[in-house]
């Protein structure tokens, strides 16, 4: 997959309309350096301006409900790039994209494409079923639309913790850690010389809903997830992708595209693609475009 052919996928649609958080913001400013026709390849950290310069810092987390776009011309015309951020409570009390992505699948046709990661990642494992509720919204909201609905599959965390989840601790304190198959599927056991900081925050926003987990992972010995040690959670990183599988297999009717982001893809073999301390959820430069070329190769084997 070339910068040439996503130019190409992408510029057969009159709208392409992004909705999420601060990862479909990577995106959104991602794809306008590769629609940029003078781009043949992705920069180096030289050409940047040395170590550091290839990690995103999104900063838009504090502005609320955002819009942003821009136009890409092409021999057919143009295609118009929107952005949708919805604001600071992540659509929880929002009913998730309570304004824009209901209006873009109204409005939108079957001239245009939109571009979700469902926020997956910001739903902890206290509101697990919440999330499973959010893919039941965008699924009905595609159902109102002519517009094709992509979503992408969540992405592993690389925070230093033995499963690589997200503790409130490690906010701005811990760097990313590589992840393996092992600490894919391992127990939470939280990395840090601060253990008086650790245990005030360890269960700060609450315990992963049993019944939820019981169903997904039916083998799994339930009384971990209600013991205080558990830190951050207990479960598989794997969990909101195995959500999502689950939901598509049973649920989905097939009106939202899953764009499959293997683990191994998004992170760089024996090294992380974190973008530094405070953001291991998101990925350099290089990961959110490796995202996006299994994003337009998902749209040409469904076109």
């Amino acid at each position: 997959m070339n910068f040439e052919s996503i130019r190409l996928t992408l510029s057969q649609y009159d709208t392409v309309w992004l909705h999420g958080d601060s990862i479909m913001e990577q995106t959104f400013y991602t794809l306008a350096c590769l629609m940029n026709s003078s781009i043949s390849t992705l920069p180096t950290e030289a050409e940047l301006g040395g170590p550091g310069k290839m990690r995103w810092t999104p900063n838009l987390a504090e502005k609320g409900r955002l819009i942003e776009k821009f136009t890409y011309r092409h021999s057919r015309g143009s295609t118009e790039f929107r952005y949708s951020r919805y604001g600071i409570q992540w659509g929880l009390n929002d009913n998730l994209y309570k304004y824009d992505f209901p209006f873009a699948a109204r409005s939108l046709t079957s001239n245009d494409i939109i571009l979700t990661t469902g926020a997956s990642s910001h739903y902890t494992p206290s509101k697990a079923s919440q999330y499973e509720k959010a893919l039941e919204f965008i699924a009905s909201q595609s159902k109102l639309s002519n517009a094709s609905i992509y979503l992408f599959e969540p992405s592993p965390e690389e925070w230093s913790t033995s499963n690589g989840q997200f503790t409130t601790s490690c906010m701005w304190r811990c760097g990313c850690e590589t992840l393996t198959e092992e600490r894919m599927k391992g127990h939470a056991k939280f990395i840090t010389k601060d253990e008086a900081k650790d245990e005030q925050y360890r269960l700060k926003d609450g315990k992963p809903e049993a019944e939820f987990f019981q169903k997904l992972y039916p083998k799994m010995n339930m009384t971990e997830l209600v013991h205080e040690s558990c830190i951050p959670n207990c479960l598989p990183n794997s969990w909101r992708t195995d959500t999502l599988r689950k939901w598509e297999n049973n649920n989905n009717s097939g009106m939202v595209y899953i764009v499959t982001i293997y683990w191994q893809l998004a992170s760089i073999p024996n090294e992380n693609s974190g973008r530094g301390i405070g953001g291991c959820t998101h990925r350099d430069l290089y990961g959110t475009e490796l995202m996006i070329s299994q994003w337009v190769w998902t749209i040409l084997l469904d076109s």
